[in-house]
């Protein structure tokens, strides 16, 4: 969750689907990972993805944009927001500069293929909430019988508004882990967010809070149990990162045979952001003094921010919040705070995340990379078994992951891992022989023993 390192992917995403007589119109793809540039010249490139707008039009890696249609660009989500502004086959034209050259690049937006696989059917939905419609996606194992009901796993991903759709990303760490729980037999299911890839409606993930989106996902657990190869009984939740948060809060609303959780967070959104600035700055070379500095600094904007009923304008013109927004600990653009409206993580600020736990029933894994910096430490995980324990004992288990980190990328060190990510190799879309499968192997393992018991 730390933003310096979050790699994001701007896939936007193209499927047009008849599902109960809805309609999700076609949606534009361009392909790349970027960051700012320095001193907000732009936005450097960090990779092409293969048969995209970028690829056709030879953006390459390390060159920065500079302008967009004309547009001065400036940072990442600005030119996110751009492309979503445009359909397939509109034109394009960038500025580029690339080490000493200035270039112009034009082409046509292009869409792009569907996710599919060999070893089992991968369904497009759509799922109808409000006046929003969800693309939904359906991993069916190929030896489902007629009449015949699967138990399912219903993935929940993190925070950012980053398409879950993988067609161009198929080596993915998690579409590898999803790979092996479908080859296992279990129907897999996962769903766009508000407004992200093909999902189009009046919400945006960028404008709404966390209990909104919620809701779309609620609304995707009760597609989910109604297909007919679905045993609505065996319906199993694995949230990655905060995806972990939403569980149990869905699991009181819908029933739910067990959680599965990698990376996530127990602690208000409030106290966990203080950890960020405290204990994941100096894994990342923050000397303790420096971050204890921090965190006198920031507690004042994070009170105002997640603790109180103050607008953002009001926040933002606080002459005695000043300091704190001009040392840029928080990464602010506009109404946008860690790449979401400052409202999200508000709402999620007043859940009581241990009480909703508390009164989950169900069985529960809770799984922790050893090199998660995100996560900070093992003790969200130890200390979210524990409490489920105390409630009912041998309810909740744990695993840990050594050497792996937030993205179930494994490497022989943390120095090694640091300087992946340092030197822009660092690649969940690409991982090379960095996945670690003993994730996805441990979570098959889980669910089998809990529908054994």
């Amino acid at each position: 969750m730390n933003s310096k390192n979050t790699l994001l992917i701007l896939a936007v995403l193209l499927f047009t689907s008849q599902v109960w007589s809805l309609d999700l119109k076609t949606t534009p793809l361009f392909g790349v990972r970027g960051i700012a540039a320095e001193n907000s010249e732009g936005v450097l490139i960090q990779g092409v993805l293969p048969q995209s707008t970028a690829a056709k039009m030879n953006l390459q890696a390390g060159d920065v944009v500079t302008h967009f249609n004309r547009k001065k660009v400036t940072d990442f989500l600005q030119l996110i927001n751009l492309v979503q502004a445009l359909k397939v086959g509109d034109d394009l034209a960038m500025q580029v500069r690339r080490g000493e050259q200035e270039l112009s690049l034009t082409g046509k937006i292009l869409a792009k293929p569907q996710e599919h696989h060999q070893q089992f059917e991968i369904i497009y939905d759509v799922v109808a909430y409000k006046n929003n419609l969800l693309r939904s996606m359906v991993y069916k194992p190929q030896d489902i019988k007629e009449d015949e009901q699967r138990p399912a796993l219903y993935y929940i991903q993190g925070y950012t508004c980053q398409s879950v759709d993988a067609a161009l990303t198929p080596d993915l760490t998690m579409q590898q882990l999803l790979k092996e729980v479908v080859l296992n037999g279990y129907v897999v299911y996962k769903i766009e967010k508000f407004n992200v890839g093909d999902s189009a409606g009046d919400l945006k993930c960028s404008e709404i809070d966390f209990t909104q989106e919620m809701d779309g996902f609620l609304a995707g657990m009760k597609a989910l149990k109604k297909y007919d190869f679905v045993d609505s009984d065996k319906v199993f939740v694995f949230g990655h990162s905060l995806g972990g948060v939403y569980a149990p809060v869905l699991a009181e609303k819908t029933k739910i045979r067990g959680i599965a959780v990698y990376g996530a967070v127990m602690k208000p959104w409030y106290d966990y952001l203080l950890d960020i600035f405290s204990e994941q700055a100096i894994i990342f070379g923050t000397s303790t003094e420096q971050a204890k500095n921090n965190v006198e600094l920031i507690k004042p904007l994070l009170t105002a921010w997640l603790k109180s009923e103050r607008s953002w304008h009001e926040i933002q013109n606080d002459d005695n919040l000043k300091t704190a927004f001009e040392a840029n600990l928080l990464p602010v653009q506009g109404d946008q705070v860690f790449q979401r409206h400052y409202t999200f993580f508000r709402d999620l600020n007043q859940y009581n995340l241990k009480q909703h736990w508390l009164d989950y029933s169900g069985k529960m894994l809770a799984m922790h990379g050893a090199f998660d910096i995100q996560a900070i430490s093992e003790k969200w995980a130890t200390n979210l078994v524990n409490t489920i324990n105390s409630k009912q004992p041998g309810s909740a288990t744990y695993v840990n992951f050594a050497n792996t980190d937030h993205g179930l990328m494994k490497y022989p060190t943390m120095q090694d891992l640091q300087t992946a990510m340092n030197s822009g190799t660092y690649n969940p879309a690409s991982p090379g022989s960095h996945y670690n499968a003993e994730v996805g192997r441990a979570l098959v393992k889980w669910m089998q023993n809990v529908l054994e018991e």
